[in-house]
């Protein structure tokens, strides 16, 4: 009987064991998604400036162009 009760105790330490290796994975993996999801946001938010730069430089560009015409019909 106290055979079986070590071998049982022996499986249920390994089963633990494996758990707790899982969950260390798992937590490893959450760190790096949230490190990537964050580099994630970093960029849509460099994107969007960049965007909003070249938006603003394209507004510029047409309200130049349209004195540009103005001062060309003037002559």
């Amino acid at each position: 009987m106290s055979k079986e009760l070590a071998v049982m105790a022996e499986n249920l330490a390994a089963s633990v064991n494996e758990v707790n290796e899982s969950v260390q994975t798992m937590t490893l993996m959450s760190k790096k998604s949230l490190k990537s999801s964050s580099e994630i946001v970093e960029n849509v938010n460099t994107s969007f400036v960049a965007m909003r730069q070249v938006s603003e430089t394209a507004q510029q560009q047409t309200e130049l162009a349209q004195r540009i015409n103005e001062l060309i019909l003037k002559f």
